[in-house]
């Protein structure tokens, strides 16, 4: 009888490199959908924040109006003419350099203010825009 001097074959123990690239490959793209649903989720709360401010800035529009008889000037100057006992404004809120004087949204821009309005002719048009140039705007037609 021959005995063999081989001796036996051991398995490796470990990950291959083919099942270390689907695990990475599976990792990202659960990352990358991830992280789009946070981009969609900030930007609905941005959007959901201007809406809101819209509609305070709307209430303090008529309060300057049953006060006055006539909404706020035009203009940036209008909005800002609100924050002296009509509307309550964060003060870290209240642009007064470049780009001009204004109001800032939660989408980092300026409200913008107009009387008479283009879309609401009788009364006020506000609106902010975001940053990829969306239009949030108030539905004011009273």
């Amino acid at each position: 009888m021959t005995h063999s001097t081989l001796a036996p074959r051991r398995h490796a123990t470990g990950f291959t490199l083919i099942e270390m690239l689907a695990v990475i490959m599976i990792v990202c793209l659960l990352a990358g959908l991830t992280i789009s649903l946070v981009r969609y989720a900030m930007s609905k709360a941005e959007e959901s924040a201007v809406k809101t401010e819209i509609a305070t800035i709307e209430d303090a529009c008529n309060r300057y109006r049953d006060q006055t008889g006539v909404f706020p000037p035009t203009g940036m100057s209008g909005l800002l003419v609100l924050t002296n006992g009509y509307l309550v404004w964060p003060a870290r809120r209240v642009i007064t350099v470049s780009p001009g004087p204004g109001l800032e949204s939660a989408y980092g821009t300026i409200y913008r203010y107009n009387r008479p309005g283009t879309f609401n002719t009788q009364t006020f048009d506000l609106f902010a825009t975001s940053q990829d140039g969306n239009r949030t705007n108030s539905n004011y037609s009273r």
